[in-house]
């Protein structure tokens, strides 16, 4: 089995936060790493909603239906967002 395999076989999601804010400079990079992410047709047809008030992180897990949501102290949603490349076309 090849290595690529083998790390994604070996993955594990830890939903247990670090109660430690993200810097500017973090943000920044996290989100220009999800830009470079392939998408279908090269569309990028996506926004990213940047989420750190509580209030709204307490109320998205509600909805989602993962306590966990409201723990995290940076949430990051990716929304299809068809409606940017209407505009642009």
């Amino acid at each position: 089995m090849n290595e690529t395999i083998q790390t994604q076989l070996n993955n594990r999601s830890i939903r247990n936060f670090q109660k430690q804010e993200l810097t500017k400079a973090e943000v920044d990079l996290l989100v220009e790493v999800a830009q470079q992410a392939p998408t279908s047709n090269f569309r990028q047809s996506y926004s990213i909603l940047s989420i750190t008030d509580p209030e709204l992180k307490q109320e998205l897990a509600k909805i989602g239906q993962q306590e966990y949501i409201a723990s995290a102290p940076h949430l990051f949603v990716f929304l299809v967002d068809q409606a940017r490349n209407t505009k642009l076309a």
